[in-house]
């Protein structure tokens, strides 16, 4: 914690202030997120939901797969976009480009393995 990648607070509002954030929208967006984890079908699973069977991901408990933003200590981590490579597939560069056995960038190719990283 001690870098700046993962930040604690006691409130909410405390966390709202750190540089990356802005206050008004960071607690609109918690209170948003609490309102639907108070539901047992939210907007993303009702859209989620198998277009043949109706189906969800929500456990046969009949509750929120969600739970509330409530609870002391807050935590936020930083998040920034990562590339985890190919695993043995195209070969790319520094910019996530495809490149040829020469190393000359494919230029209609652009791989889509991406991930977010703290």
């Amino acid at each position: 914690m001690d870098s700046g990648v993962i930040i604690e607070a006691d409130t909410l509002e405390e966390l709202a202030t750190r540089p990356a954030y802005q206050p008004t929208s960071f607690i609109a967006t918690v209170q948003r997120f609490n309102s639907f984890a108070a539901q047992v079908s939210t907007p993303t699973t009702t859209a989620a939901r198998a277009p043949m069977t109706g189906t969800t991901a929500i456990p046969p408990t009949g509750q929120s797969e969600l739970g509330e933003i409530r609870h002391a200590p807050f935590f936020a981590a930083k998040m920034v976009p990562g590339d985890l490579g190919t695993k043995g597939g195209i070969r790319t560069d520094v910019h996530g480009r495809a490149l040829r056995d020469d190393g000359s960038i494919i230029e209609a190719c652009t791989p889509q393995v991406m991930s977010a990283q703290p």
